[in-house]
């Protein structure tokens, strides 16, 4: 049977004062058999009232649908588990609003305020209308949307702010996750996070195309649940993400995200940090930093940054005026870089430095990391990482499988270079000194209690300084002229 529950003047449905509040009870439950049941679509506004009692509102059973349409609002429920409650069936919400919905029990059926959905038969759309101003209580998990285990897909919906947890949608045990599949959304959903202070997590579902900055005042983390690419649109030339919080992006073996700056000049890199920032099986690629003295062809790291840590991410095919793919600015933190490749980046000024790094500052951790085909200006010197010395760096190299060549310039500060128990691979140094009066013992410290293997100092295949004097780096961590 198919019923439609709808006003053509305003009209208000209210919860009895003797209601009872009972776990299973609810205003309205459709049954285990087949049916419809559509709310809203007239002309005026029908609400549907909790008055702070009801516990369900809703409850869909087996093959029920539950359809909602613009012109209905469902408010104020003070309930014991959620306003609708998806356990089987299908719940599709074009329009309407789901708003001011308390969430009483602290347990997994309390969680997602708004609509919880618990079911693995279950398919759940929303296109239209705003979940809002939902609120659960201890450790309940999306006061929008929760979604356990069923089939839920959002399309451009609006929630707004003013939940516990502005515009979530839950997957299973994560909280505070958004659905987004296009980047204005992303955009304007960030946009609604000012005041928040925990991280809120987007999933993206779609391939996206960037057409606009965004800036992100509070932590922001970005995951997908398959491969996805993010793409510069051709008329876009500013960066992707100029961040002032954390910025964490999470990917996984078989479902990478990609940055793509499609090999348009742009005039930034595609993220700017300003704050930690963790980035786990990213490709960036294909981005070019056009600006005069822009730093960073995919990455710029700012001052103010603490940390940052790259996992199992390619930095590929990137160019900037100095730090082709990753600039790390005056920030004097721990920078940590595991199992990552960097290839073919490049800069593009004959003064710039650092075609695959650029690390002005700061500490440098290095675990299984490749770096080839990194290339300056003049196409044929490799500087794969360059450190400047602002401030005493200490790298650290452990696991290297290639750094074909790693520049020390150095003024008064010498670089702290540390060797890990497990470095192999190949690392080609250049050591470059302000000025010639600095003899080589100074030039690269070694950790005082480090001895090196055979196989660890096999590792450092060519050691020469600006003029092509070459070295040996010993068993004792001394530096000796050939």
């Amino acid at each position: 049977s198919e019923v439609k529950l709808y006003s053509n003047a305003d009209y208000t449905i209210s919860c009895a004062e003797d209601f009872d509040n009972s776990a299973n009870s609810a205003m309205i439950a459709l049954p285990m058999s087949a049916g419809t049941l559509t709310l809203g679509g007239g002309e005026g506004t029908l609400t549907i009232d909790g008055s702070g009692i009801s516990s369900l509102m809703y409850l869909i059973l087996s093959q029920s649908t539950l359809i909602l349409q613009d012109n209905c609002t469902i408010t104020n429920g003070n309930v014991t588990y959620t306003a609708i409650y998806v356990s089987a069936g299908t719940f599709t919400m074009t329009g309407g609003t789901i708003t001011n919905i308390h969430s009483t029990k602290d347990a997994s059926e309390g969680y997602g305020a708004g609509i919880h959905v618990s079911g693995s038969s279950t398919v759940v759309t929303v296109s239209g209308g705003s979940v809002c101003n939902n609120y659960n209580d201890g450790t309940n998990q999306g006061a929008s949307i929760y979604n356990s285990v069923g089939n839920v897909t959002v399309l451009g919906q609006s929630v707004a702010s003013g939940s516990q947890f502005t515009q979530n949608i839950v997957s299973g045990s994560v909280s505070n996750a958004i659905l987004i599949s296009s980047w204005d959304e992303l955009v304007s959903n960030i946009d609604l996070l000012e005041d928040e202070a925990v991280t809120t997590e987007f999933i993206i579902t779609d391939n996206l195309v960037a057409t606009s900055k965004i800036e992100t005042l509070v932590p922001v983390k970005i995951t997908s649940s398959k491969a996805i690419t993010i793409t510069r649109d051709e008329n876009f030339k500013e960066l992707f993400f100029d961040t002032y919080a954390s910025l964490e992006v999470v990917g996984a073996e078989n479902a990478i995200i990609t940055f793509d700056g499609n090999n348009i000049v742009a005039e930034n890199s595609i993220i700017k940090i300003n704050a930690n920032l963790s980035l786990t099986y990213c490709n960036l690629q294909n981005n070019s930093n056009g600006a005069s003295l822009g730093g960073g062809g995919a990455i710029y790291i700012s001052e103010s940054t603490t940390s940052t840590f790259l996992k199992n991410c390619s930095i590929i095919n990137n160019k900037a005026y100095s730090g082709g793919g990753i600039y790390y600015g005056n920030n004097g933190y721990n920078n940590y870089i595991e199992n990552c490749t960097f290839e073919n980046n490049s800069v593009t000024a004959t003064s710039g430095t650092g075609a695959g790094v650029m690390l002005y500052s700061g500490n440098l951790y290095i675990n299984s990391i490749s770096m080839n085909s990194n290339y300056l200006a003049d196409n044929e010197t490799s500087a794969d990482l360059y450190l400047y010395n602002a401030k005493q760096p200490e790298v650290v190299l452990d696991d290297v499988v290639s750094i074909q060549s790693l520049w020390f310039y150095f003024s008064s500060i010498f670089p702290i270079l540390k060797v890990g128990s497990n470095l192999s691979g190949d690392v080609k140094v250049v050591l470059k000194p302000s000025s010639s009066s600095y003899s080589v013992n100074q030039l690269i410290t070694l950790d005082s209690e480090t001895v090196l293997s055979n196989t660890q100092v096999g590792c450092f295949s060519e050691i020469k300084d600006a003029s092509n004097n070459y070295y040996t780096l010993l068993a004792s961590g001394v530096i000796n002229k050939n």
